[in-house]
């Protein structure tokens, strides 16, 4: 059969940017902070702080990930490469602070599709996907996304190793 690996992190990172970017709130938010154990959700709820705690929480970590570097073809790159892609369906509303904190927050791109196309969409994320994994993952969707999808998280965590 294939090979399919999940990583951990890459819930915690998709969850992380859901909560510190406002996109989740109220007891979806206090929901996923409790769950994250942010120091925040340890008393009253304060979506504000459980969103800066989770964005130092995100940055800290992304730092440390991404932190080393090798060297390929004598030009420097990052070892370990996190992407995060955050597929929308078109006809939704994104609100413009929501985008832009998951662009200047959390190095993340916000894409608009549209979901009932469905073999559009599916090659849109597959494109996507294989660009942030270099080319290790053509195929990330083999059969075509449901037309009824609102949103699609996607983490790609590349690394360049022996």
């Amino acid at each position: 059969g294939d090979n399919f690996l999940t990583c951990p992190l890459g819930i915690l990172f998709t969850l992380g940017i859901l909560l510190g970017s406002g996109g989740a709130q109220g007891k979806t938010g206090y929901q996923i902070g409790k769950t994250m154990r942010l120091k925040s959700t340890s008393s009253s709820w304060n979506s504000s702080e459980a969103q800066q705690e989770m964005k130092s929480l995100y940055q800290e970590l992304n730092n440390s990930l991404t932190s080393e570097k090798t060297f390929l073809n004598e030009k420097e790159e990052n070892v370990v490469r996190i992407s995060t892609g955050i597929f929308v369906q078109n006809t939704y509303e994104v609100e413009r602070r929501f985008n832009e904190s998951i662009a200047n927050d959390f190095e993340g791109e916000l894409k608009q599709v549209d979901f009932s196309n469905r073999t559009s969409a599916t090659v849109d994320i597959n494109d996507w996907v294989d660009q942030q994994s270099n080319g290790l993952l053509e195929k990330f969707f083999t059969d075509d996304i449901p037309d009824d999808t609102a949103m699609i998280l996607v983490n790609v965590f590349y690394f360049r190793g022996r």
